[in-house]
């Protein structure tokens, strides 16, 4: 079964820094960190580990900060429509 993990990494322009994450569906936290390296064209070869991970984003460059599990459980305001992640 599918879970879904939050990947959480940081961009950097010059002096300018910002975070971001991505919701992955995967059968393991390994599958989920190869399915988001192909997202944003990682090469994996190129790095011993995922604290090395290095990659442009535009003219910013982005780093992998960490990954959790989560859980998702339909929204109780609108019906169960969309989903929460915790």
């Amino acid at each position: 079964m599918k879970q879904t993990f939050k990947i959480y990494y940081k961009l950097r322009f010059g002096e300018l820094e910002d975070t971001g994450f991505e919701y992955i569906k995967s059968l393991t936290e390994e599958d989920a960190l190869k399915k988001f390296a192909r997202m944003n064209k990682i090469k994996m070869t190129k790095f011993k580990s995922v604290s090395d991970w290095e990659w442009e984003d535009g003219l910013w460059t982005g780093f992998f900060k960490s990954i959790n599990k989560v859980s998702e459980i339909p929204c109780p305001h609108c019906n169960g429509t969309s989903l929460i992640h915790q």
